[in-house]
């Protein structure tokens, strides 16, 4: 796989591009952590909204007794 490579480090091995790919294997880390973080904030947004529901819910029911 990375027998063919020529770029301007070729010399230095296959050494290079495997820095090279965990590098960009940050980007796909940053991703996937920021898409945890926004689904656990959006998944505690609508957790709150039906709560705040249910008890509008619950209170229209109380007063129109």
């Amino acid at each position: 796989m990375l027998q063919a490579y020529t770029g301007p480090l070729a010399s230095e091995g296959p050494a290079v591009l495997y820095v090279g790919v965990q590098e960009a294997l940050h980007n796909i880390a940053l991703a996937l952590l920021m898409t945890t973080v926004s689904a656990i904030a959006a998944s505690v947004g609508a957790w709150r909204l039906a709560r705040q529901v249910q008890a509008a819910a619950a209170s229209t029911v109380v007063q129109t007794r």
